[in-house]
């Protein structure tokens, strides 16, 4: 009885083995075919669409979402996967303190941080009406855990998260697995930065043109007032604004005078 007890052992280890292994292969098929897909994005939304949905159909989590620094010390999704219908859940309000305290070298493995759900609570508390449901029990069982993977710029400041939830074997994932996660998120902050650099580049082109425009039309006229309407109607334009203002100064009076208002 020990005998076929220790061959049953051995056969689930071996089974386990190829399982992960075939995961393995699956996560480098889908990073690669991510990959490829990523040149022709031209939005962060693309990108992490392409990024999250990766994950999802390679590591086997359900739930995927991207969220990118707002600027204000909180966090706005801009890509997500296998959330239909749950969208609410999505408005988090996990603020940079908060995120900081969840990446303790306590919860890091393989550049992931993976913590239970009573550890997660104690730090930050609830942030989301989402709750797990592919939960179990015992020492190997997902059950409501937070796993994030930290999103870094150039520089290394923190500007973003994947957040990855309720895996289909309803385990905690092995660090085969995170490493695999790790380099989605690698991906993820790559593409980032090209999109982010592309946008600007394009934003900067836009500024040029509309002052070779201004320049030109300026040419065609010989009216001080024409001129400087033209002048605060690329401006708005540039910036996109509803009106705009041009103030001259007033010597004698020693004050600014609105003199164009679009």
């Amino acid at each position: 009885l020990a005998l076929a007890a220790e061959h049953v052992a051995l056969a689930i280890d071996a089974a386990r083995a190829e399982a992960v292994a075939a995961r393995d292969r699956a996560a480098l098929a889908q990073l690669l075919e991510v990959s490829s897909r990523l040149a022709g994005l031209d939005t962060v939304e693309s990108v992490l669409d392409a990024v999250t949905c990766g994950v999802q159909a390679a590591l086997g989590f359900e739930k995927v979402v991207v969220a990118i620094a707002d600027g204000a010390g909180g966090f706005v999704p801009r890509g997500a996967a296998g959330w239909h219908g749950d969208a609410d859940a999505l408005a988090f309000s996990l603020t940079k303190g908060d995120l900081l305290a969840i990446l303790d070298p306590a919860f890091e493995i393989e550049g992931c941080y993976l913590c239970t759900n009573d550890e997660a609570m104690a730090r930050v508390g609830n942030r989301s009406s989402h709750v797990s449901v592919r939960n179990g029990t015992g020492p190997y069982a997902w059950n409501r855990h937070w796993l994030i993977v930290p999103l870094y710029d150039r520089g290394g400041e923190l500007t973003g998260f994947l957040w990855a939830d309720d895996p289909e074997d309803c385990l905690l994932p092995s660090p085969q697995r995170l490493q695999a996660l790790r380099t989605f998120a690698n991906q993820a902050s790559a593409a980032i930065r090209a999109t982010f650099d592309l946008e600007r580049l394009t934003r900067r082109g836009d500024e040029l043109d509309a002052l070779h425009q201004t320049t030109l039309r300026l040419l065609d006229r010989v009216e001080l007032g024409d001129v400087l309407e033209a002048i605060v109607e690329s401006g708005r334009s540039l910036l996109n604004t509803e009106h705009g203002y041009l103030y001259l100064a007033d010597k004698r009076r020693d004050s600014l005078v609105l003199t164009i208002r679009l």
